[in-house]
């Protein structure tokens, strides 16, 4: 059904009509051509994406096999691109969501590799292995994630992006705007609810981002500026490298706000914003804010640095030393 040696592309026009014809799951071997396609080779070599849109109506289809099937296929997917998966089972029934969960908490999330490589990946493993070197991570040209090779799956370069600029409310910046707090947070929720997606369609979020940064700024309700720094931390992490807004010296100067729902969402936003720069870039604003009289706005600095630190390898150390 999926062969060793061919590409991304010809595997994905083999597999799409199994979840584009649900009643091709009833026989026996329908999972198991899906459930294999995806734990030999990987996710990275198979094309799930359009399995992601398939997944919901497959775990409420009237046929029970067909049910289970896709259960355990979901279960299969997890092992693979971890909590990413979650979102997109977010239509399903409360008691759906319970059970997928329990299986969850079973396997190991984001931790499956590959039982065997395509062609190209086993010559490209012999070649380094002559030369003496590690295998460098990538597919050939025309494969749609490259080949496994161990690494752990980026779940985000495996989900569909959302386009949420188009589907803001119609009066939302007028809602922004409003005097009435409590219309303001009816507006960041709803926007919430967009930003919440694991991946976001690149765009001109300019103006979105000016109406959230001046919230955080010069915000007085601090529920309304907990959701403003909530949708901000949401969209650096839904756009990552495609985030080019500039917002690290809010967070720190806004730090003095001492309500804990406001410094949590601050400090998801800082670490949100710091995976789009590094600290070459932002080493002006952060000294500064070490060196502010405000003991709040100090001490969150000191904290940002230290979980940044943390997460640094010493040869990203070296290379920005």
């Amino acid at each position: 059904m999926v062969s060793s040696n061919g590409g991304a592309t010809s595997k994905r026009r083999k597999i799409d009509p199994i979840h584009e014809e649900p009643q091709s799951w009833n026989c026996s071997g329908g999972y198991n051509i899906l459930e294999g396609s995806v734990c030999v080779p990987g996710a990275r070599i198979i094309a799930v994406k359009p399995l992601f849109k398939a997944l919901p109506k497959l775990l409420e289809d009237r046929d029970k096999t067909v049910r289970d099937e896709s259960k355990l296929l979901t279960v299969e997917l997890y092992r693979w691109i971890g909590d990413a998966l979650k979102p997109l089972l977010q239509s399903l029934k409360p008691v759906q969501v319970s059970e997928l969960e329990a299986e969850f908490a079973k396997v190991q999330k984001g931790t499956a590799t590959p039982e065997c490589y395509i062609r190209s990946e086993q010559m490209r493993g012999a070649q380094a292995a002559e030369a003496g070197t590690d295998v460098v991570d990538g597919g050939e040209e025309g494969e749609e994630c490259g080949a496994d090779t161990g690494v752990p799956v980026d779940a985000y370069e495996l989900l569909e992006a959302v386009d949420i600029l188009s589907n803001l409310p119609k009066d939302f910046y007028e809602q922004c705007e409003a005097k009435n707090w409590q219309e303001q947070k009816e507006a960041l929720e709803k926007l919430l609810e967009l930003t919440s997606n694991p991946k976001l369609e690149a765009g001109d979020y300019a103006d979105l981002v000016k109406v959230l940064k001046r919230i955080v700024a010069k915000g007085s309700n601090v529920i309304v500026m907990a959701l403003a720094a909530k949708c901000l931390a949401d969209l650096t992490a839904g756009l990552r490298q495609k985030f080019p807004y500039s917002c690290i010296t809010t967070y720190l100067e806004r730090f003095r706000e001492k309500k804990q729902n406001v410094v949590t969402a601050l400090r998801e936003a800082l670490d949100n914003a710091f995976q789009a720069t590094n600290l070459e870039a932002i080493l002006k604003y952060v000294t500064a804010a070490l060196d502010n009289k405000n003991p709040q706005i100090k001490g969150e600095t000191t904290l940002f640095l230290a979980r940044v630190f943390s997460k640094l390898t010493p040869a990203m150390l070296n290379k920005n030393s």
